[in-house]
């Protein structure tokens, strides 16, 4: 069995490596305990931090949703924005959208 790289200290990408933590169950292979930046710690396979399979805690995944969400709602035509609007406010006062869906597509 080859012996693990000593990898305490190492950064990758936001995670900074604290201790080993034993073997991953399923393969033998080591196990990392990790302090993200955001403040999170976390387990990691060496492998995966090595090869950049395991970046962050999952924070950056986050980080990237909230991302798309705010780049689509820029993306969105001013027409487009009003109409949603309008649907919201229609399910929000109790009248179904689909019930006036005419109303909508004559304005847009």
């Amino acid at each position: 069995m080859a012996r693990a790289i000593d990898l305490t200290g190492q950064k990758f990408h936001l995670l900074t490596v604290i201790e080993r933590a034993g073997s991953a169950p399923n393969n033998g292979g080591a196990r990392w305990r990790c302090l993200c930046e955001c403040g999170n710690d976390t387990y990691a396979r060496g492998a995966d931090l090595r090869n950049g399979a395991h970046r962050s805690c999952g924070c950056l995944r986050e980080q990237k949703l909230v991302e798309a969400r705010l780049a689509q709602r820029v993306r969105r035509s001013s027409s487009e924005r009003a109409r949603m609007e309008m649907r919201r406010n229609l399910t929000i006062e109790g009248v179904h959208p689909d019930a006036l869906e005419w109303a909508s597509r004559s304005w847009a």
